[in-house]
């Protein structure tokens, strides 16, 4: 039998354990959505132990501690209220995670912007360490940006930065806004580089479009990105729970508008009214 027959099995062997792994990376990011809409985490965190039970040093690793870190974003979610404690701790893995896969591929553009989200959840834990945190968080932006202007996971992560982030700070509505709606711009175009790689956030930036103009009394405006992100994901649970609660809000951009306008109208009338009685009586005084 020659060696080209006896390396036949093995080759099949690697063949179908390299597209086994393919495919698990391929459908990593659907299996996270798919858990977004259950309250409890045990499915992202089975997710997260499937993939680092077959982490190894190899080409694809990076990707496999990209969803890793992942997972622990979105536990960190559902952790915050219910058990601060182990939530601080699921962020620091995430941590772990998203900065081992930089080091397995320090090109990747994605896993800055996402550590850069995993150090804003730390700083929900601990609001002193802005000062410290901040330049680290900024430093991922720029390096993030650098290796792909044109990411828009990064004007996600940005977003979520300024908006959480008070003015002082270099946060504020306008900031978050703008960097949403860049995002949504770069979205248009944007693809995923392989089938493996991430593809998340056009649903997301419509959803913190939505709150940035609940928050700045547009609530017409709000309805409409919330039902754009519903025209992405129909079954968008949080979306849909948003919409459901702008139903007994009023619009109040239109009406300060127009009450700023009537009682600017009524200062008018009120100095005309003045001006007009100091007149009469100037003149009555005078005959």
């Amino acid at each position: 039998m020659s060696k080209t027959v006896k390396l036949l099995p093995v080759l099949l062997f690697l063949s179908l354990s390299i597209s086994a792994q393919d495919t698990e990376l391929m459908q990593a990011e659907e299996q996270i959505k798919s858990h977004l809409r259950t309250p409890d985490i045990t499915g992202l965190e089975d997710i997260q132990r499937s993939l680092e039970s077959k982490n190894e040093d190899d080409s694809l690793n990076y990707l496999r501690l990209y969803y890793q870190a992942m997972c622990s974003w979105h536990i960190n979610i559902k952790l915050m209220e219910a058990d601060p404690t182990n939530g601080k701790k699921n962020v620091e893995k995430g941590i772990d995670y998203v900065s081992q896969s930089i080091q397995h591929n320090p090109n990747f553009s994605d896993a800055y912007a996402l550590r850069s989200i995993l150090n804003q959840q730390m700083l929900y834990y601990d609001k002193t360490s802005i000062n410290t945190l901040q330049p680290v968080i900024e430093e991922d932006f720029k390096k993030s940006q650098e290796l792909n202007p044109d990411n828009p996971r990064l004007y996600m992560a940005m977003g979520f930065f300024y908006y959480h982030t008070p003015e002082v700070y270099g946060g504020g509505l306008e900031k978050a806004k703008e960097s949403f709606s860049q995002a949504i711009k770069l979205f248009t175009n944007s693809k995923a580089t392989t089938s493996m790689h991430p593809s998340w956030g056009e649903d997301q930036a419509y959803i913190w479009l939505g709150k940035v103009a609940e928050l700045q009394d547009s609530v017409a405006l709000a309805k409409s990105y919330y039902k754009k992100t519903l025209d992405i994901d129909p079954n968008h649970a949080w979306a849909r729970q948003l919409l459901q609660a702008t139903d007994n809000k009023r619009d109040d951009g239109p009406f300060q508008l127009n009450f700023m306008l009537f009682i600017l109208g009524a200062i008018v009338f009120v100095v005309i009214v003045f001006v007009v009685f100091r007149i009469y009586r100037q003149k009555i005084n005078s005959i």
